[in-house]
């Protein structure tokens, strides 16, 4: 049975958009919760840095994607 997910209406890069408020589980680390714009033409899931940053998740020494994903003018950098 699929799992549904609610969508909230938020503001994030200067516009409103569709969000989702999701938990995130990474090895033995305890669950914490990530929201994040819901684009559904977008093959990846992003997180953003200041949420990963209140984890233990050692997000820096993890390679640079070689796509580009670019979202409200802004590049992002994607690791994996």
């Amino acid at each position: 049975m699929p799992i549904k997910i609610p969508l909230i209406k938020g503001t994030s890069l200067g516009y409103e958009r569709d969000m989702i408020t999701f938990s995130v589980k990474y090895g033995s680390l305890p669950n914490f919760y990530a929201t994040a714009i819901l684009d559904t033409g977008c093959p990846f899931c992003v997180i953003s840095e200041s949420t990963i940053q209140k984890t233990r998740i050692p997000y820096k020494e993890k390679p640079i994607h070689h796509k580009q994903v670019w979202l409200g003018g802004i590049l992002f950098e994607l690791k994996d």
